[in-house]
């Protein structure tokens, strides 16, 4: 999806207080109107979603989305696919 760049916020993915699943697939952040989304995917029908009226709501909103979307996967899911063959591939394999 394409987000206005001015839209997207910055944050620490390294950082110890968020939730591992945040730091190991870093989904957009942005600012949108009255509060705060996060997406990893093309939209936010199709892919991971979270919202809130602070950056740490929707980055736990999404989390919880993103531990629900891998329970209930589809095998044609191609975003859970994506987290699939992310997890599968080891650092080895790509140094």
């Amino acid at each position: 999806m394409a987000v206005d760049g001015n839209s997207i916020v910055k944050i620490d993915y390294n950082s110890a207080d968020l939730p591992f699943s945040v730091r190991e697939f870093r989904p957009t952040v942005y600012k949108d109107r009255d509060g705060y989304n996060c997406l990893l995917g093309p939209d936010p029908d199709a892919g991971i979603f979270g919202t809130g009226v602070s950056i740490r709501q929707a980055v736990n909103d999404w989390d919880r989305s993103f531990s629900e979307r891998l329970q209930r996967a589809d095998p044609d899911d191609e975003v859970v696919q994506y987290i699939r063959d992310t997890r599968a591939t080891h650092k080895k394999d790509v140094w």
